[in-house]
């Protein structure tokens, strides 16, 4: 299959399990496992690294000091948290698809966003950043454990990250884009069968079971949590 994609996706919508979902229906070897907090990754330290056929699409650019988009010609899967129009204009061949959503999907967004990937990021100097008199003493595991540090991530980045994120992406000119609740199985869109048509890959059970896996675990951990927050 020589189609070429990229998902592009808000921390906490599902991106690499959207990517792993397009990889077996382009038959990228992976076995990607689903944590017990409902992730599908391990922020690039794994598997990520070592798969045939998907790159994160960022590299460091030693010149500019920051992450740069990067094509890569033997490369048919790309996943990445941002993406520029110069980038779109400039390579035809990858199909852009972004994962959207409105305004009403923002909190549990976050909430995802944090309870996943933050433990990851959480480190002394992190929390030394965020500290109040309120606060337990630092740990690696405060996020799982305070409730409080939990809703203060939560409640500062629904205001200075998500939805500034969606706004500045939203003119961006994508092939198709997928809804959140889609992803994460909140309405009644089959993902597999929009993933199916959108690379002309053949669905097979084990497809299903592992979005089936995927779905009901993260509506389990978030989804009546983040509708009563």
């Amino acid at each position: 299959m020589n189609k070429k994609f990229m998902i592009h996706y808000h921390p906490g919508t599902g991106g690499f399990f959207l990517t792993t979902v397009f990889a077996k229906l382009m038959n990228i070897a992976i076995n990607t496992a689903i944590s017990d907090t409902g992730d599908c990754h391990d922020l690039g330290q794994g598997i990520w690294n070592e798969v045939d056929g998907i790159n994160f699409a960022h590299s460091f650019d030693k010149s500019i000091g920051d992450l740069k988009l990067m094509y890569h010609p033997g490369v048919n899967l790309y996943s990445t948290h941002a993406v520029t129009p110069e980038f779109i204009q400039k390579n035809p061949d990858i199909k852009v698809i972004q994962i959207g959503a409105m305004p009403e999907d923002y909190r549990l967004i976050t909430t995802m966003f944090v309870k996943k990937a933050w433990p990851n990021l959480w480190t002394e100097e992190e929390y030394n950043k965020w500290v109040s008199p309120y606060y337990p003493p630092y740990s690696r595991n405060n996020i799982a454990e305070s409730e409080l540090i939990c809703q203060d991530l939560i409640n500062d980045f629904i205001i200075t990250r998500t939805p500034i994120w969606f706004e500045q992406h939203s003119q961006l000119n994508y092939a198709h884009v997928i809804n959140f609740k889609t992803v994460m199985g909140l309405n009644d869109e089959n993902l597999v069968n929009i993933v199916a048509k959108i690379t002309g890959g053949k669905i097979t059970d084990d497809i299903h079971d592992f979005v089936r896996e995927y779905q009901q675990l993260n509506k389990k951990l978030y989804f009546n949590h983040a509708r009563q927050s």
